[in-house]
């Protein structure tokens, strides 16, 4: 956090050559930029910015960036997001009404920088949305899997359909 923070501020007083009354990363991981002469806040995604290289050079107390020197650089990359849903889930799958198939499962749920939850396991790999306890993603056209976590985050319940008339109960639990 300090290195983005840090990162920022030089970004600021270099590009827009005006001092910064304040810099800080709020929740969503925006970086905010605050001016001293009143202009509008500037706000950036921190999943934007993409290795991001400079050299710093430092001569007494005062701070300048130097690209001719061969200092060494630093890279900043989007930081992880993640998910309640994240890890490894012992799951049971039952068909219900279409067939009498049920079988127990592991799956994986992995979210990436942008917000997406991937899920890797024998019957469902796929992709989606997290919105709050709630996970729904496809995994494949016309087969959806919508599941609740429970408010301890230890299980979850749900439900799956495809386009195969296939439908049932989906759980899983830590």
């Amino acid at each position: 956090m300090k290195k983005v923070q840090a990162l920022g501020v030089v970004l600021a007083m270099l590009y827009w050559a005006v001092p910064i009354s304040a810099m800080s990363i709020d929740q969503n991981c925006t970086m905010v930029i605050e001016f001293l002469d009143n202009r509008a806040p500037l706000n950036i995604s921190t999943d934007q910015i993409r290795n991001i290289t400079f050299r710093p050079t430092f001569e007494g107390t005062e701070t300048r960036v130097d690209s001719s020197s061969p200092a060494p650089t630093t890279t900043v990359q989007p930081t992880k997001k993640t998910s309640p849903f994240d890890g490894t889930w012992h799951t049971h799958r039952a068909h219900i009404k279409c067939c009498s198939y049920s079988t127990d499962e592991d799956y994986t749920f992995t979210t990436d920088a942008n917000g997406i939850t991937s899920v890797s396991g024998p019957a469902f790999p796929g992709k989606g949305k997290v919105t709050g306890n709630i996970f729904t993603f496809n995994y494949g056209p016309g087969n959806t899997v919508s599941i609740t976590l429970s408010n301890d985050g230890k299980s979850f319940t749900g439900t799956f359909s495809d386009a195969n008339n296939h439908h049932g109960s989906f759980q899983g639990k830590r």
